[in-house]
């Protein structure tokens, strides 16, 4: 090998890089080719050159340099020696010939260090691209906790909400189930019953007493004229039975709506309790009680019509038709049953046995005494008792008076049916005839519209009069003084 060393000449500048190089190392002709990236990774990346010139093997110092390509690095690494010869003043241009078998060549490339390329997958990363993907990533992270947190929030509240719903509704169906008859809106819808039952006992009440004064000055007006000429008729007869008098019809019909008044009117007054657990006081018949009770909770808007019966057979059986010893002393029991015996009876005989008969009872009506008194107060007592449980409490010291009222009433009636040469006779008979029911007076009327009519309840009974009261026509069909009052159920 050779080495010349050329004169040394000076270079004011820099001389531009060879468009063309070529392989000192290699036997082909061939220049150099760079090869660049694509343009989408062209961007300049730090690769880390060993500088042989400048550094030691010892030193492990690293440049950093952009470079468009890796296969530049060698080249540029001549190129910066050359400059730093020509920058140098006192120093002349060698010129170096290398002169070497191709074997060393050939040794010498294989020798030759070549730079490493880095991994390319490294060089892209850097601090501030992590961080910044960190940073966002923290932020995509906390913002999806924020809507899972507010899912959960908004999932719990819909549970909550469910639960709620079907605790209310459990406990809806608790108060349905555990509801009773004694709860408030069973005892309102129970008082409008009661109340609207009342205001139509007294709208009958105000109607019956509109008729009633009606008729009692009618009949007050008849009554005078008739008692006049009563008072004439009387001085014409026998001196010895001029005590007997006439009772007029509708004397009679009038004293005996008295006594259906007071009877309604107490009913509706007084009987309003439907009992509960109550007892009937002692003295009281047990049988009539219960048999009232079972009416009551059969139909409760004709529980009162059987509380009208019920005083009314009463007062027939106990007054008008002589099982009580209300008239006439001791004797005066024994002569109503004659006086009704005979009234059953049809002979020649019978004028005679009227004037004897209104006679008897003028006479025994004048000796009422003490027993005849208890008696009357007996009837007013077992009816009491027996009706005890049916009254309203705020009534109940009215009862007895009331009650009193409506036996003296047919007491006194009783008397004149006996004083009167006419026989009056009561009975529960009834005589269907044809279906509109002229000789019954109905009180009320229920069952299916357009049916057959049927006497439900007889309130009432039916008051007749056999012969009249001058004592004659004895042998004519009995006259109806006041017709049965019923009530009619169409089936």
């Amino acid at each position: 090998m050779e080495f010349t060393t050329p004169d040394r000449r000076e270079r004011p500048s820099r001389a531009a890089a060879p468009k063309c190089f070529k392989d000192p190392e290699s036997d082909s002709d061939e220049p150099i080719v760079p090869r660049y990236r694509s343009v989408s990774s062209a961007r300049s990346r730090s690769i880390h050159v060993k500088d042989e010139t400048a550094h030691s093997s010892s030193d492990p110092a690293v440049e950093t340099s952009p470079l468009p390509t890796l296969n530049q690095s060698a080249v540029l690494k001549k190129r910066s020696s050359s400059d730093e010869e020509a920058d140098s003043p006192n120093k002349k241009v060698r010129k170096i010939v290398l002169k070497s078998s191709k074997s060393a060549t050939a040794s010498n490339n294989t020798a030759t260090p070549r730079p490493v390329t880095p991994d390319l997958s490294h060089v892209d990363d850097s601090p501030s691209d992590d961080l910044s993907g960190i940073r966002s990533l923290h932020k995509g992270l906390a913002s999806v906790q924020k809507r899972i947190s507010v899912t959960l929030r908004k999932t719990e509240l819909a549970v909550e909400l469910d639960a709620a719903k079907k605790k209310i509704a459990s406990l809806e169906r608790q108060l349905l189930q555990t509801s009773s008859p004694d709860d408030s809106t069973s005892k309102l819808k129970q008082c409008e019953k009661e109340l609207a039952a009342a205001m139509k006992r007294n709208n009958r009440l105000l109607n019956d007493n509109v008729d009633l004064t009606r008729n009692l000055k009618d009949r007050q007006a008849y009554a005078d004229s008739l008692r006049r000429e009563i008072a004439i008729m009387v001085k014409e007869k026998d001196p010895n039975f001029n005590d007997a008098f006439k009772v007029p019809d509708d004397e009679v019909v009038r004293a005996w709506d008295g006594i259906r008044y007071g009877i309604f009117t107490f009913v509706a007054q007084v009987l309003t309790v439907k009992p509960y657990r109550k007892a009937a006081p002692r003295g009281a018949n047990h049988s009539v009680v219960e048999a009232l009770k079972k009416e009551q909770k059969k139909d409760i808007n004709l529980a009162e019509f059987h509380f009208e019966q019920y005083i009314w057979k009463c007062l027939v059986r106990d007054i008008f038709q002589g099982e009580a010893a209300i008239f006439g002393g001791p004797a005066g029991r024994v002569f109503q049953l004659f006086c009704l015996d005979v009234s059953k009876i049809d002979c020649e005989s019978m004028p005679e046995l009227s004037r004897v008969k209104a006679h008897t009872a003028n006479l025994l009506s004048k000796q009422f005494d003490e027993n005849n008194q208890k008696e009357a107060m007996g009837i007013v007592d077992r009816m009491k008792n027996d009706l005890a449980i049916f009254m309203d409490p705020g009534q109940e010291d009215k009862a007895e008076e009331k009650l009193k009222n409506i036996v003296d009433k047919a007491v006194k009636l009783n008397n004149y049916f006996l004083k009167s040469r006419a026989f009056f006779v009561t009975d529960w008979g009834i005589e269907e005839e044809g279906d509109d029911f002229d000789d019954l007076i109905v009180r009320h009327r229920s069952g299916i519209q357009g049916g057959k009519p049927v006497v439900g309840i007889q309130i009432a009974p039916r008051l007749s009069k056999i012969g009249n009261a001058d004592g004659e026509f004895f042998g004519s069909t009995a006259m109806v003084i006041y017709k049965p009052i019923v009530t009619l159920n169409y089936e």
